[in-house]
């Protein structure tokens, strides 16, 4: 009444397999490993993908997908940021150059307000040497100038 295993059934043992454990006695690892061989696989768990949230209870766990979308974000915001402290320091370059242009203005209207407050405050007491031969020139010539009025005046009376 003992049904023959048919040959579908029946996978290929090797002797040495089948004559170790009566050998050392202990028969007992070859039914748990044909257990494990030959029992069927449990029904596959439903994979997750790497994108889904997984609902562990922990609602810290991420997936890599999270992690790498979180990743480019921060990297696209950080990008952004290094973006905008360059425009703001060539803003902050131009500012300072605006600053010593204006410095150097100041400066120049300073020494010509202390120039001409000078001029007004204490005037020159001695007129320029130029100046003082123009004077002695145009002098002279109003003498002559006299002179020959007189001349002139004389011979009319």
């Amino acid at each position: 009444m003992d049904k023959k295993p048919s040959a579908k059934t029946l996978l290929p043992v090797p002797p040495a397999a089948v004559a170790a454990p009566a050998k050392n006695g202990s028969g007992a690892k070859l039914p748990g490993l044909s257990r494990k061989l030959f029992q069927k696989a449990p029904p596959e768990a439903k994979k997750k993908a790497l994108t889904e949230v997984k609902n562990s209870g922990n609602a810290n766990t991420r997936t890599l997908a999270m992690v790498l979308r979180s990743e480019r974000e921060l990297l696209s915001q950080n990008k952004e940021q290094e973006d905008e402290i360059a425009a703001l320091r060539l803003q902050l370059q131009q500012k300072d150059r605006e600053v010593e242009r204006l410095k150097d203005l100041c400066l120049r209207q300073r020494e010509e307000i202390s120039t001409l407050k000078d001029a007004v405050l204490f005037p020159d007491t001695e007129p320029d040497r130029h100046v003082r031969d123009e004077i002695s020139a145009l002098t002279g010539q109003i003498q002559c100038l006299a002179d020959e009025l007189a001349q002139a005046c004389s011979y009319d009376f």
